[in-house]
């Protein structure tokens, strides 16, 4: 994989990771890890997605619920560090499969039920959290189950993309330092030149902050369902 090719890839991928609010890892992943081995593709895009992380919280400044960042981050961090050490174990085929089927379940229940919403509760942050934790750490790909939660609390773009910026940063710092205490590594390839993606990814997370702006709350939440089946049917039949 070519450095050239991985700009293009990390400023598509931010853009629609940006305006879904899942991250751009869900997208880059799957393509990375057709070049690189799983762990070290893990570590790689996960890297990235931590600076969009950052991003996403700079741009997008607002009110958050300190219960939700407390609550479901912490079981995100712990479930993490779990998924991170089973990544190198675990059959990724067969688990993405599985994720696939719950992400297009998910996006078929919240929307034949226009008026679901998932409980405020600690449970429900607790749940969601450990799930999308455990699933970031093994697969790069939690971001979507995040979403899946998030979105259906029914919050406020803003409130609903910092909160995404601020869980999705814990977990990829936590997963990161576990990748490298494994034995991953940035491909040789790469090297240090993947810090010149930095400034792309934050020009693409600027380019998907304004086409946000001009998505209407009321069609917000079907947006981002409709990247999530995509996503979810891409897992299942690649």
């Amino acid at each position: 994989m070519t450095l050239l090719f991985l700009a293009v890839l990390t400023f598509g991928a931010s853009i629609i990771g940006t305006i879904a609010g899942f991250g751009s890892s869900t997208i880059m992943l799957p393509i990375v890890v057709l070049f690189h081995p799983l762990p070290d593709a893990l570590l790689l895009v996960g890297i990235i997605h931590a600076f969009n992380d950052f991003w996403e919280i700079v741009l997008f400044r607002g009110k958050f619920s300190w219960n939700i960042i407390l609550v479901f981050g912490f079981f995100g961090i712990v479930s993490s560090a779990l998924g991170a050490n089973l990544s190198f174990v675990i059959p990724q085929a067969l688990a993405s499969r599985i994720l696939g089927i719950i992400l297009v379940g998910f996006v078929l229940l919240i929307n034949f039920d226009k008026k679901l919403i998932i409980p405020k509760t600690n449970l429900s942050y607790g749940i969601g959290g450990s799930l999308s934790g455990v699933l970031a750490g093994m697969f790069g790909i939690g971001g979507p189950i995040r979403s899946i939660f998030l979105t259906s609390l029914n919050l406020p773009k803003s409130t609903y993309l910092v909160t995404i910026g601020i869980l999705s940063l814990s977990v990829d710092a936590t997963r990161i330092i576990a990748y490298l205490i494994g034995g991953a590594q940035i491909p040789q390839t790469i090297g240090f030149e993947i810090f010149l993606l930095i400034p792309i990814s934050f020009i693409a997370a600027e380019i998907g902050k304004k086409i946000l702006h001009h998505i209407p709350q009321r069609q917000f939440r079907s947006i981002v369902s409709l990247f999530l089946f995509i996503i979810g049917v891409s897992f299942i039949f690649t």
